[in-house]
This record gives structure tokens, C-alpha cells and sequence, in this order.
């Protein structure tokens, strides 16, 4: 760890300062945890306010992906950005039983 915060901050990295380990990012206690499900759990009470889809769907394939799919529903996810290797976005279509309107989603969706 000493040697890869010695290459980000230079010489700034000092033992005084703890190599300056404390100028990292750190999550939140409560977001220790950043799992699938703890953070379906999140976004569906409105904690957490974008998400990254790395390669695959989560609707269909996330350890229980009814959780998933509310979570992802929610309005207060402002922001959804699929990444894919392939060429089709693997957050396309309309999840099964939903009552929204594809034509007028909930969340804002980026994709590279």
C-alpha cells in the first residue's frame, strides 16, 4: 500500500502524514458494504443515486433480481449507466410485470 500511495502523491507521501492514506476516499460506514443486494437495498429507500452496470443485467441475473428490479425502478435513481463489451446495452427492454412506460423512464440512462 506504501508503495502505490508513494507513486500517486510523490513526494507529498510522507510517514508524517501516513503516506497520505487519509487523502483516499473512504466510504460511509453504513456503505461498507457495497454488495448486490445491500445496494439494491439502497436504492430502493433512495440512498443511492446512480449505478454502474458492468456487462451484464441485473434484472435478470443479480442474486435476487425481484430486489434488483425495484431497486432499479425507483425515481429517486437519478442515473443508470450500462457497459457492455457487446454491442447491445444489457439493460434493454422493459422488465416483465412493469407498469411504467418505456417511453418515459424513471432514471437516466448513459450509455458509452
Amino acid at each position: 500500500m506504501v508503495s502505490i500511495l508513494k507513486e500517486w502523491y510523490g513526494e507529498n507521501a510522507t510517514v508524517e502524514n501516513d503516506y497520505g492514506y487519509d487523502w483516499m476516499p473512504k466510504l460511509p460506514h453504513e456503505y461498507r458494504d457495497a454488495s448486490m443486494i445491500p445496494t439494491w437495498n439502497r436504492m430502493r429507500d433512495g440512498k443511492v443515486k446512480g449505478y454502474f452496470v458492468w456487462g451484464m443485467n441485473p434484472a435478470h441475473f443479480a442474486p435476487n433480481a425481484s430486489n434488483a428490479r425495484r431497486g432499479l425502478s425507483r425515481s429517486s435513481t437519478g442515473w443508470l449507466s450500462p457497459i457492455s463489451s457487446r454491442r447491445k446495452p444489457p439493460t434493454s427492454g422493459r422488465n416483465p410485470g412493469s407498469t411504467s412506460s418505456p417511453a418515459r423512464p424513471k432514471s437516466i440512462v448513459c450509455r458509452p
